[in-house]
């Protein structure tokens, strides 16, 4: 990255919050995941079909989770290429 980004700010002030969203992302995955598979278990072992479709709408969130992971890895790693655009 360019020492000022068309915004006037230092690599470090952008990259900071980019880091930042990135951690929450990886968290977020984490947590979805241990929250999907307790509700589908609790859901299987209640015999509850909502408690099970609450843990499967935890995977769509984990997927959700990854994209926005991927996409703020891929800033980090390419930042000026994201700049020209």
């Amino acid at each position: 990255m360019s020492a000022g980004t068309r915004e006037g700010l230092t690599d470090r002030e952008v990259e900071q919050p980019i880091r930042r969203g990135l951690r929450l992302a990886q968290f977020t995955v984490v947590y979805n995941i241990a929250e999907g598979v307790l509700a589908v278990i609790a859901g299987l072992l209640a015999a509850l079909v909502s408690l099970v479709g609450f843990g499967a709408d935890s995977g769509i969130e984990v997927a959700a989770s990854v994209l926005v992971a991927i996409r703020l890895a891929a800033r980090l790693r390419n930042a000026e290429a994201y700049e020209a655009k």
